[in-house]
C-alpha cells in the first residue's frame, strides 16, 4: 500500500469526501479520486477501516447500554416528577419494543423451522 493511502482512506472510511481525503493524504483530488476507481486494494482498506470503526461503536454501545439503563432506573424514583416521568416513558417505550422485537425473533424461527421441516418431511 502507497504510504500517502492510509491517510486517505481512514479520511474517507470516517465519511470525508474526496477533498478532505486528498488534503489529508497530502495528493491532488483527482488522485484520490483515481484510487477509488482503479485500485482495489484502496477500496478494500477503505471497506477494511469502516468495518473496524463499525465494530468498534458497536462495543462502545454495547459496554454503555447498561450504564445508560441503570441510570434511567434510578431517574425514574427522582423526586423531579418531570425527569421520572421522561425516565419512565422511556423505560416503557423500550420495553414494549423488546417485548416486539423478541416476539418477531420467535415468530421468524417457528417459521424457519416449519421451512426445515417441510423440506426434510415433504
Amino acid at each position: 500500500m502507497k504510504p500517502s493511502w492510509g491517510k486517505a482512506a481512514l479520511t474517507l472510511a470516517a465519511g470525508g469526501s474526496n477533498t478532505e481525503a486528498a488534503k489529508a493524504a497530502g495528493v491532488n483530488v483527482r488522485t484520490v479520486a483515481r484510487w477509488r476507481a482503479d485500485e482495489v486494494s484502496f477500496a478494500d482498506r477503505i471497506e477494511a477501516l469502516r468495518s473496524e470503526m463499525l465494530t468498534e461503536a458497536a462495543g462502545l454501545l454495547a459496554a454503555t447500554t447498561t450504564a445508560a439503563a441503570r441510570r434511567l432506573a434510578e431517574i425514574v424514583k427522582s423526586e423531579e416528577e418531570r425527569h421520572s416521568l421522561t425516565a419512565a416513558r422511556i423505560i416503557l417505550d423500550q420495553a414494549s419494543r423488546y417485548k416486539n422485537d423478541q416476539a418477531l425473533e420467535d415468530r421468524i424461527a417457528a417459521l424457519e423451522l416449519a421451512v426445515n421441516v417441510r423440506t426434510v418431511w415433504p
